[in-house]
C-alpha cells in the first residue's frame, strides 16, 4: 500500500515535471519565434521592399567603385537571346516585406500565372505578338523589312498616328514574388522554371547546409544553383508545437493591358555608376548599368493621379497573386473595416495592390493607407492557397454570444508579396520568320545541331536543320545593320548564323531571343527592350533620403533657391509651393471649417499647360476628416476648382468647388 502511494508520488511528480518541461519548451521556442520577427521588424524600418546586392566580382579602394545593385549591369542582366524566351539574370540579395533572401542565378523564363486555372504553381507561357498583316502581306524578304522599320521607328518615338505599332510591341511587367510556403517534407518546389538553372540541394535541410558552408568559408557554386531561402516558425499548434514555414520567390511577367509608351520610361540618375566607369548621362542611358522607372501620370487618361493613383499601382493592380488570374477575394482590415479602392469601391485583393483606403477614418482623421509602416514599394495579394502559410485571426464581423462570451469566427489569411523588377518589351522579331525556318521540338530538336552542326555560314556541313528552343534564330541578319551590342561573358547569343529552310536553302539568321539592346536597325539606331525599374532597399533609409536631396540640389541648384548654407534662403520663387484654400463648409452636419492644398511647381505648371488635365489630391485635414480633389485649372477664369470632390459633384460638408490661392500663384 506504501509502495503503491510512493509510485503514484513518483509520477505525479514526473507529470509536473514534463508539464513544466514543455511550458519552458514552449516559452523558448515563442521567443525564437519573436526574435525572427524582431529581425524582420528591423529590416522593414531600414529599408523599403527592394533589390539589395549582387554578387562582388570586383573590389576598389573607392566604395562607389565595387558592386551594390548595380555592377557591370543592373541586377546581374546579361543576354540569352538564343533560347526562345530566356530572360538573362544572375543572383542578388534581395529583402521584400522585411524578408531578406539570396536567390540563385535566375535566368526566368517568359511565363505567366495561368489564365484559367486556379491550381497553386500553375503557369503558361506568355503568347508572343502577331506580325503587322501589312508585313506579311510583302512579297519579299526585304520588303518585309522596309516595312517592319515603320513599327519600329512608331514605337521608339511613342507615335501611333501612322503606324499603330501597340497591338505589336506588348509590354510585360516581370515582377519579384516571395511568399512563406508550408514544408513538403524536406522536399524543394522548384519556384520557376529555367532552361539553365535550378536549385541544386537534395532539400531543405541540405541546401541550407550547403548555403552555409559557401557562407562559412566564403567560396560560391560554380554553376551559382544555390539559393539563401530563410525559415521561420510561423505558428503553434495547441500552444506548444511550433509549424514551421519555408520563403520561397519567384520571377513572372504580366502582359500588361494599359499602354506603356517609351516616352513613359525615365531614366534614373545613378552617380556611383557613373563615377566609377566616367560615362556622361547620355552615355550610361544606353548601357547595362542603367536603371529606370515610370512615370506617374496614365496614358490617356484624364485625370493624373498622384502617388497613390500612379501607372505603376494601375499595372500591379492587374497582377494576380497566387490564386492566378481567376482568382476574386475582397477583404477587411484587423478592426473588421472593409478594404477599399482610391474611388471607394471594395478592392480585390487578389491582386497586387499597395494603396487602399478603409471605410473608417484612423485616429489621425484618414482613411489613406498603404501595405506596411514605412514601406514604399510594398505591394501585397490575398490568396486562398493552402500551400502558403498563413495565420488565424477572429473575425470580429462574424460573432457570437455563448454563455456571455463573445466567441468570433476564426479566419486564416494566406498572403504573398512582390516588387516590380523590369518592363519588357516584346516585338514582332519573337515571332516573325519570313524564311519559315522548321521550328523543332521534344526528340526531334536533336536533328537541328546533329553531326556537329554550329551554324557556321562558312561550312555546308555545319548548317542547322532547323532551329529550336535553344537555338532560336528565325531573324533575318539583313534587319540589323550591326551586331550585338555591348557583349558579356554571361552572354550566350552567338553571331549571324545559317538554318537550312524547307527548301534546303541556307538562310543567314540572326537570334531572336529577349535582349537587352537589339542591334543596331538602319535609320533608326540601336533600340533598348529591357528596363529594369526595380525598387534599392537602401533608398528607403533615413539617410539615402537625405542624399537623394542632397544630389538634387547639387546638380541643379538653381531649382532649389530657398536652400542655402547659411539658412537665409534668397533668391527667385521659381520653386515655390502654391497653397489653396477652399471656401467655408455650409453644411449643417459639421461646424464651419477650411481645408487646403499644396500644389509643386511641377503641378502648377502642369495645370496651366494642359486645359484637360485633372490632378487628384488630397486636402488637409480639418474638423477630423479630409477630402479627395479632381482639381483643374481653368484657363479663361484663371482660377483653380474641383470636378469631383470623393467621387462626388460636391464634397458633402458643401465646400464650394472654387480654391483660392492663398500662396504661390
Amino acid at each position: 500500500m506504501a509502495f503503491a502511494s510512493a509510485m503514484g508520488a513518483d509520477e505525479s511528480s514526473l507529470e509536473k515535471k514534463v508539464e513544466f518541461l514543455q511550458k519552458n519548451l514552449a516559452s523558448a521556442t515563442r521567443q525564437m519565434m519573436l526574435q525572427q520577427f524582431f529581425v524582420e521588424e528591423t529590416r522593414r524600418t531600414d529599408g523599403n521592399s527592394g533589390l539589395k546586392q549582387i554578387r562582388y566580382k570586383s573590389s576598389s579602394t573607392d566604395n562607389y567603385k565595387t558592386p551594390s545593385h548595380v555592377g557591370r549591369s543592373v541586377a546581374a542582366i546579361h543576354d540569352h537571346s538564343n533560347y526562345i524566351r530566356l530572360v538573362g539574370m544572375g543572383e542578388f540579395i534581395a529583402a521584400i516585406n522585411g524578408i531578406e533572401f539570396r536567390t540563385r542565378h535566375n535566368d526566368y523564363k517568359l511565363r505567366m500565372p495561368h489564365r484559367t486555372s486556379k491550381e497553386y504553381g500553375k503557369t503558361e507561357d506568355i503568347p508572343f505578338p502577331e506580325v503587322p498583316p501589312s508585313v506579311r502581306n510583302q512579297n519579299t524578304t526585304d520588303d518585309q523589312i522596309k516595312e517592319l522599320y515603320n513599327y519600329f521607328e512608331a514605337w521608339k518615338n511613342s507615335d501611333h498616328s501612322k503606324y499603330d505599332y501597340r497591338k505589336y510591341f506588348q509590354p510585360l511587367m516581370c515582377y519579384l514574388e516571395g511568399a512563406w510556403t508550408k514544408a513538403n517534407g524536406d522536399k524543394i518546389d522548384e519556384p520557376f522554371e529555367s532552361d539553365r538553372h535550378f536549385i541544386d540541394a537534395n532539400g531543405w535541410f541540405d541546401l541550407q547546409e550547403r548555403v552555409r558552408y559557401t557562407s562559412y568559408t566564403g567560396t560560391k557554386s560554380r554553376l551559382e544553383n544555390l539559393a539563401y531561402l530563410p525559415t521561420t516558425i510561423m505558428e503553434f499548434i495547441n500552444d506548444t508545437i511550433p509549424v514551421f514555414a519555408q520563403w520561397n520567390y519567384r520571377i513572372m511577367c504580366h502582359p500588361i493591358k494599359q499602354e506603356v509608351p517609351l516616352s513613359h520610361v525615365v531614366l534614373v540618375d545613378d552617380l556611383k555608376t557613373r563615377m566609377k566607369s566616367k560615362q556622361t548621362l547620355e552615355k550610361y542611358a544606353s548601357s547595362r548599368a542603367a536603371r529606370f522607372s515610370l512615370k506617374r501620370d496614365i496614358p490617356n487618361k484624364q485625370i493624373k493621379r498622384g502617388y497613390k493613383g500612379s501607372l505603376l499601382d494601375v499595372i500591379m493592380a492587374e497582377i494576380p497573386g497566387k490564386d492566378n488570374y481567376p482568382g476574386k477575394i475582397f477583404d477587411k482590415t484587423i478592426d473588421g473595416n472593409k478594404v477599399l479602392d482610391l474611388d471607394g469601391k471594395e478592392i480585390d485583393v487578389s491582386r497586387y495592390n499597395r494603396a487602399f483606403k478603409t471605410e473608417d477614418k484612423d485616429a489621425m482623421g484618414v482613411n489613406n493607407q498603404q501595405r506596411g509602416f514605412s514601406d514604399n514599394n510594398l505591394f501585397a495579394a490575398k490568396t486562398e492557397q493552402p500551400k502558403i502559410a498563413g495565420l488565424e485571426r477572429p473575425d470580429i464581423t462574424n460573432c457570437t454570444i455563448i454563455k456571455k462570451k463573445k466567441v468570433c469566427k476564426m479566419v486564416r489569411h494566406r498572403w504573398s508579396y512582390a516588387i516590380p523588377l523590369e518592363l519588357i518589351y516584346l516585338t514582332p522579331l519573337s515571332s516573325w520568320n519570313p524564311y519559315k525556318l522548321t521550328m523543332r521540338t521534344g526528340r526531334d530538336a536533336k536533328r537541328v545541331t546533329a553531326g556537329g552542326r554550329t551554324g557556321d555560314c562558312r561550312n555546308p556541313s555545319k548548317y542547322w536543320d532547323g532551329v529550336s528552343r535553344g537555338k532560336y534564330y528565325i531573324t533575318p541578319s539583313a534587319f540589323f545593320s550591326g551586331g550585338e551590342k555591348e557583349r558579356d561573358p554571361a552572354d550566350t547569343t552567338r553571331g549571324e548564323s545559317c538554318v537550312i529552310d524547307p527548301n534546303d536553302k541556307p538562310q543567314k539568321v540572326v537570334a531572336s531571343g529577349i535582349r537587352i539592346f537589339l542591334p543596331e536597325i538602319k535609320g533608326i539606331g540601336t533600340l533598348r527592350t529591357r528596363f529594369p525599374i526595380f525598387p534599392v532597399y537602401g533608398e528607403g533609409s533615413p539617410v539615402w533620403k537625405e542624399l537623394n536631396a542632397l544630389i538634387d540640389y547639387i546638380m541643379n541648384p538653381n531649382a532649389y533657391p530657398y536652400i542655402k548654407p547659411n539658412g537665409n534662403g534668397g533668391g527667385t520663387d521659381v520653386d515655390k509651393d502654391t497653397v489653396l484654400k477652399t471656401g467655408p463648409s455650409r453644411s449643417t452636419k459639421t461646424t464651419t471649417h477650411y481645408h487646403s492644398v499644396t500644389l509643386t511647381s511641377i503641378q502648377v505648371a502642369e495645370l496651366k499647360a494642359d486645359k484637360n488635365m485633372t490632378l487628384q489630391v488630397t486636402t488637409s485635414t480639418a474638423n477630423g476628416h479630409e477630402h479627395d480633389l479632381d482639381l483643374y485649372w481653368d484657363s479663361k477664369r484663371k482660377k483653380y476648382f474641383y470636378k469631383q470632390c470623393d467621387s462626388r459633384k460636391i464634397c458633402w460638408d458643401r465646400h464650394g468647388r472654387r480654391l483660392i490661392v492663398t500662396e504661390g500663384n
